[in-house]
């Protein structure tokens, strides 16, 4: 168990599946990657995280140490993880707000938008990058 957690954090965090559809996913091919996946890691590093699937799919399966370090170039992706993670509940929030507006208008008004999110808070960041990423 991870420390902090309880059994039942813990269970939840078990069923984790990526919440991003990515180019060059490896979902689909995580069964014939299998095989070559270590049993146990010392220190686990992703250095193009994407969806996550391998990350997603080895901590579902126990096998990631405490010691994991996920990376990627494209920083509003890195928001997104992080808010994920730091401001679900934020998060949660906002992305219901793109819930109640969307529409086809709306959709072209988010994505036609200031692509680099300079008046936008980490958090409207992240809902930004989820409702275009499950909408486009």
């Amino acid at each position: 168990m991870m420390p902090g957690s309880n059994a039942k954090d813990e269970s939840a965090r078990r069923d984790a599946k990526p919440f991003l559809k990515w180019a060059g996913g490896k979902q689909q091919l995580l069964a014939q990657y299998e095989p070559y996946f270590p049993v146990h890691f010392r220190r686990y590093f992703e250095i193009f995280i994407g969806g996550g699937a391998i990350f997603f799919h080895l901590w579902n399966t126990g096998r990631l140490p405490e010691s994991v370090y996920l990376f990627d170039n494209n920083d509003e992706l890195i928001n997104a993880y992080a808010m994920v993670r730091d401001r679900l509940a934020d998060l949660m929030a906002a992305l219901a707000v793109h819930r109640t507006r969307h529409g086809k208008a709306y959709y072209y008004e988010v994505r036609d938008g200031d692509c680099r999110g300079l008046f936008l808070s980490d958090v409207e960041r992240a809902a930004r990058t989820l409702y275009l990423n499950k909408t486009c």
